[in-house]
């Protein structure tokens, strides 16, 4: 067939080619401007990274970033949060009058959203690379800029004091972890300073009769003391992963 041809066929064709297009047309249009507006809002969570060095104490945090944030999300997304925040926000007002709340949690959990932010990163021990979680956005859908906003608002909100009473309880776990620690290591100490007066009760009269300088060492159990059991309880700094909203977007 030859160009000309197609022209022909496009020709005698044209009314079942144009009608399908011009069905589509108008549907479009219309769902266009009937449906109504669906308006969108977000919150960018930002993740740092645990700051107690591993060889002072080891981290009680454990898992992927990814795992941490689901924790989370399905913690704070339960049955009752969601109703409470409908009512706080008065969302769904016809579904709530009407005692329907499985509805009610079912758009809340439609509304909102939680994605990741990756980045590349180089890992030393694995010749690649690999994609590091630094952030999370949680974004909320409302009918109007205002409810959208609130939505977002609240749920970053539920985020950062979740995340800070998790926060608090590792801190507390640490804290005792350390007390315990410094009564062991000063119960220790104690034990080896009474061994350390004992032998140097012992060694008096021959210390002091100018015996060689082997006589007056102190014994091997005191000389070979790790520093750390003479310094006592370290002051160490608790500070925990957290989670800190850097920015809000609407769209």
């Amino acid at each position: 067939m030859e160009l000309a041809d197609y022209f022909v066929v496009l020709r005698r064709r044209r009314v079942q080619l144009l009608l399908p297009f011009l069905l589509i047309m108008a549907v479009s249009l219309v769902l266009a401007f009937a449906l109504p507006p669906v308006y969108r809002s977000e919150a960018t969570i930002l993740v740092e990274r645990q700051g107690i060095p591993h060889d002072v104490v080891e981290t009680t945090v454990t898992g992927y970033v990814e795992e941490r944030i689901q924790g989370l999300t399905e913690r704070l997304l339960t049955w009752e949060n969601l109703w409470t925040i409908a009512e706080k926000l008065d969302l769904y007002a016809a579904e709530r009058l009407a005692g329907d709340k499985s509805t009610v949690v079912k758009q809340m959990r439609e509304a909102i959203f939680v994605e990741m932010v990756d980045v590349k990163a180089s890992d030393p021990d694995k010749a690649r690379q690999s994609f590091l979680t630094i952030a999370f956005t949680v974004a909320f859908e409302g009918a109007t800029p205002e409810v959208a906003k609130k939505g977002a608002a609240e749920l970053s909100r539920l985020y950062l004091e979740e995340n800070q009473r998790q926060r608090i309880e590792q801190t507390e776990q640490v804290t005792d972890f350390l007390d315990k620690e410094s009564e062991r290591l000063r119960a220790e100490i104690t034990e080896l300073e009474k061994k350390l007066a004992e032998f140097k009760q012992r060694n008096r009269t021959e210390c002091l009769r100018g015996k060689p300088e082997q006589t007056c060492r102190s014994p091997p159990q005191v000389s070979k003391l790790p520093i750390h059991l003479l310094l006592g309880r370290a002051n160490v700094p608790i500070r925990k992963p957290r989670l800190s909203r850097v920015q809000d977007n609407k769209t």
